[in-house]
This record gives structure tokens, sequence and C-alpha cells, in this order.
């Protein structure tokens, strides 16, 4: 709420001196048609929750509820002036690791061959979601030492070996991992050394690092990009601030 608040609140300060120095340098028209900065409110009022409990619940709000709902807004958006408004363009799934970990026993062979139907029907609607209403949609995974379905190797007869020195991989393994058009990993690091684009050099020892007042400290986070139909695989650097994120590079 407080980010959301201090964004709405810069964004209005930056729309009110641009409208002055426009003001002085010209009189066209254009002015009347800036568009009304977006508040706390507003922001809020265009996000929608609904919280599941189990596989069959979440088939059933995506088949019903969220085209009901996406449908309902286009036909507001079409009757209001206020092109702000607009329909909905990001689904979120968070988390689907979290779902399918309560609901399925690993070490149970027909609970694995239900999962593995249940993650494709998931998979399928969300698909054709994205396609039917042009969403972007986003499902927040889990990671895991060796993989969730290494621990059910042993139910379909072959080996599981999780060592203590393995790296996090993505839960639900290889019949999700089959479903997913980009995977984008994203990481919290404590202890690393980096500067913030565009401010020059940051120690780690700089109170004056911004987040600090949301509590977020000193973290730099990096987003990595595994695979993508159209991209190619990269990462970045950044933090998340009270005053939005900011991009941060590596010392040499």
């Amino acid at each position: 709420e407080q980010l959301a608040s201090t964004y709405a609140s810069k964004y209005e300060n930056k729309s009110s001196t641009s409208s002055d120095s426009s003001t002085s340098q010209s009189t066209n028209t254009d002015m009347g048609k800036q568009k009304r900065p977006m508040s706390f409110s507003d922001f809020m009022n265009n996000v929608y929750i609904e919280k599941v409990h189990s596989t069959d619940q979440a088939l059933e709000m995506l088949s019903k509820q969220v085209p009901e709902l996406i449908r309902k807004k286009e036909k507001d958006t079409e009757k209001d002036t206020d092109k702000d408004k607009g329909s909905i363009r990001l689904l979120i799934f968070d988390s689907l690791a979290g779902l399918i970990r309560t609901e399925f026993d690993s070490s149970n062979s027909n609970d694995m061959k239900s999962r593995t139907m249940v993650l494709f029907s998931l998979a399928t609607k969300l698909k054709w979601l994205a396609d039917t209403y042009n969403l972007c949609v986003v499902v927040v995974n889990q990671v895991t030492a060796g993989g969730f379905d290494n621990q059910s190797a042993s139910a379909s007869g072959g080996s599981s070996s999780i060592s203590g020195n393995s790296q996090p991989v993505p839960a639900l393994g290889l019949v999700w991992a089959t479903c997913v058009n980009t995977r984008i990993q994203l990481r919290r690091d404590n202890h690393s050394r980096y500067g913030t684009s565009g401010s020059g050099s940051i120690q780690d020892d700089d109170d004056s690092l911004p987040g600090d007042e949301l509590g977020q400290g000193h973290a730099n986070r990096s987003l990595n990009l595994h695979f993508s139909p159209i991209q190619p695989p990269g990462s970045c650097t950044y933090r998340i601030a009270s005053d939005g994120l900011h991009g941060v590079y590596r010392f040499l």
C-alpha cells in the first residue's frame, strides 16, 4: 500500500510539472487530452483476487469466473470513455506448486498420474485464456533441492537422489516444464556489492540506499531468463526501492 501510494504521488507531481512546462511553451489543445494520474484507489480497484483451495476449484475458476470477469470488463470499457480502465491483461497464478503439493502424494504412483493430468488440464486452460483474451499469464512456481519429481521416482520404479548440495530447481518437474513457454527465475542476494545504474558506486554499508524505508534493506535481486521462444537466455540485476525498480551493475 505504501509503495503504491508513493508511485501515485510521484506520478501526480511529474504530471503537474510537465503540464506547467508545456503551458508556458505552447497553447495547443493537446494539453486537454492529458491522462488523469492513477490514484492508489484506482490501482487497487483494478486488482481482482480469488482464493482457491484445490485444483478442482482452480479449474472451475479458470473455466467460468475468469472468462466472465474479462468479458464484463470489456463491456464496461466499451461503454466508458475513460480507456485507462481497460480490460484485464494480466493473470497471475500464485502459486501452482503450493496447491499441487497439498493435494497429491508424491510417493503414490496413482496420485502422480492424477497430478500429471491435472497439470496438463491447468496448462491447457491457461493457454486458452491467454490466446482467447490476449492475456499475459504468469504462473508462480516454487524451487526445491533436486526437484519435486525426484521424490516420486521410486513410486514409478525409478531411483531417487537428493543431495544436500543440489542446486535449487523448479518444482513440478519435467511434466510442468513441457507446458511452460518462458521460464524466469527470480533470486534475492543479501551479500553482493553493486552500484545502481546512473547513480555511481554504492557500498554495502551505505545507509542511504533506496528501499530501506520499505524494509527492503540492501538486497539486490537477479532476474534470469532460462528459456523463451522469442528471446535468448540472459540475466539482469535490480533493486526494489520506494521510488520503483532500479537496475544495478556489478563491480568489475
